[in-house]
């Protein structure tokens, strides 16, 4: 009897730690590093409940994908950081969520993802519909991460973005580091892992713009989109 409650112990640890590790590897990529989760076997599981950003990881191969799923195009700048918070998913009140699931305060914060709400300056919309010269760009990323060189360095200038509006109606997100274009010289170039890449249609800025302008024009009707 003894031993066969250690071997459905060990079982059901093991069985833990691979759920664990399955909920770890199931997160969204994100243009900025996200920090490693401390939190325990509970509160990951609680994470499960969560409704993330939506839409992250997307890798478009090509300019129509980029556009094809976005639900807004800008050409903007990078504003100021206008807050920083415990980021538990949309839809969900800090407090019922802790009453729910029991957590004490240091759970909760365990329970969620660092996030970082920006401000983003329009320049011009080229695809969609937003009121004023401002719209919210929620990230997660790291605490301070806006500080660091290489993300401060490339969220200066003018950026593409191709953005998709969030459950809560106001705040938008990039659904992957490619749907960050900034504006060089040459072309436009997105940041990924802490490198500078070049998304394979936009090495060539004129031939990039025309070719989002044509996807515009010629599939507004087929893709439903409002355009400017």
């Amino acid at each position: 009897m003894k031993l066969m409650f250690t071997f459905i112990s060990a079982f059901l640890l093991s069985s833990a730690a691979l759920a664990q590790s399955m909920v770890i590897q199931s997160r969204p990529s994100n243009p900025v590093e996200i920090l490693p989760s401390q939190s325990s076997a509970l509160t990951q599981s609680v994470r499960t409940d969560m409704r993330p950003l939506e839409g992250m990881g997307r890798v478009p191969e090509s300019t129509f994908e980029l556009v094809a799923s976005s639900d807004l195009v800008v050409r903007g700048r990078w504003g100021k950081l206008l807050q920083s918070q415990n980021f538990l998913g949309y839809g969900t009140n800090p407090e019922e969520f802790q009453s729910e699931h029991r957590l004490t305060d240091r759970q909760l914060q365990q329970a969620g993802l660092p996030a970082n709400d920006h401000e983003i300056l329009i320049d011009e919309v080229l695809m969609g519909e937003v009121r004023g010269k401002t719209i919210v760009l929620r990230t997660l990323e790291s605490p301070g991460a806006e500080k660091r060189s290489d993300i401060a360095e490339f969220r200066e200038g003018t950026h593409l973005l191709f953005l998709a509006l969030q459950p809560d109606g106001t705040t938008y997100a990039l659904q992957g580091t490619r749907y960050d274009q900034k504006e060089t010289s040459n072309g436009y170039v997105f940041l990924e892992h802490r490198k500078i890449k070049t998304f394979t249609d936009a090495s060539d800025k004129v031939a990039f713009e025309r070719e989002i302008h044509e996807v515009l024009t010629e599939n507004a009707g087929k893709l439903g989109i409002p355009m400017r």
